[in-house]
């Protein structure tokens, strides 16, 4: 999709502090305004069970977008 950065993990133990650091890195050298990792949830393979997680800030960015 243009305009988001998407970075998928599927490990043990969930790091969102190091998830974060990688996306806005991702995010910056792709130029894309939006960003969200993707985190597998242990004991699903069900990517609709899988969360979804971005800086509060891109959120609320991405909410102010969406309800201009």
């Amino acid at each position: 999709m243009a305009g988001l950065t998407i970075e998928v993990k599927a490990e043990k133990q969930i790091a969102l502090a190091a998830y974060m650091k990688e996306l806005r890195a991702e995010r910056s050298n792709t130029g894309d305004r939006h960003g969200v990792a993707i985190v597998k949830q242990r004991g699903t393979t069900d990517v609709g069970e899988w969360y979804a997680v971005m800086p509060a800030e891109w959120f609320f960015q991405l909410w102010e977008e969406l309800n201009t």
